[in-house]
């Protein structure tokens, strides 16, 4: 795992803090989900991430900064699965662009979202992945469920907000 380049300064901050990168960051998300979510357009994308773009409270979405430019993103959301009503919050939306990957981006976008979580009293923190597990499995998370969404197998995972974030 290399480390970004020592000239490159990786920020993560609120979306909130950062609108601008609103249209951007909706594309990528189109992108790489909307098979999942058959109807939403990428005006929808967009409006999911402009109501996530709050501080202390749910939704909320954090964005990974390289020297200002956005690369990276993850949501702490309310439902993210219509079929589990009863999980809440989940980690929804970690997404790291292609040339950013493999450098702890990920990984420091989902600690910081489980802290977030903890500031907002969650005991306990949902995702579902479509081909990750051993990833989140490595930072903590446990497999609870194997269904499938819009016919793509996916793992329900999940992780207690007080076992520590390293």
């Amino acid at each position: 795992m290399g480390m970004l380049k020592a000239s490159a300064m990786l920020t993560i901050d609120y979306l909130a803090d950062h609108p601008e990168h609103i249209p951007e960051l909706a594309a990528r998300h189109y992108g790489q989900w909307a098979h999942l979510y058959p109807g939403e357009t990428p005006a929808d994308f967009e409006n999911h991430l402009r109501t996530s773009a709050q501080k202390d409270a749910i939704p909320l979405t954090i964005v990974a900064l390289v020297d200002g430019e956005p690369v990276g993103s993850a949501g702490l959301i309310a439902h993210d699965l219509e079929s589990h009503p009863e999980l809440s919050p989940w980690l929804a939306n970690v997404h790291v662009a292609p040339a950013f990957r493999s450098r702890g981006i990920a990984t420091t976008l989902i600690k910081r979202i489980i802290r977030e979580a903890s500031i907002l009293g969650a005991r306990t923190v949902y995702l579902f992945t479509t081909g990750s597990p051993d990833f989140y499995g490595r930072l903590g998370w446990r497999s609870i469920l194997h269904e499938t969404c819009q016919g793509v197998p996916i793992t329900i995972m999940s992780r207690p907000i007080d076992q520590g974030l390293d």
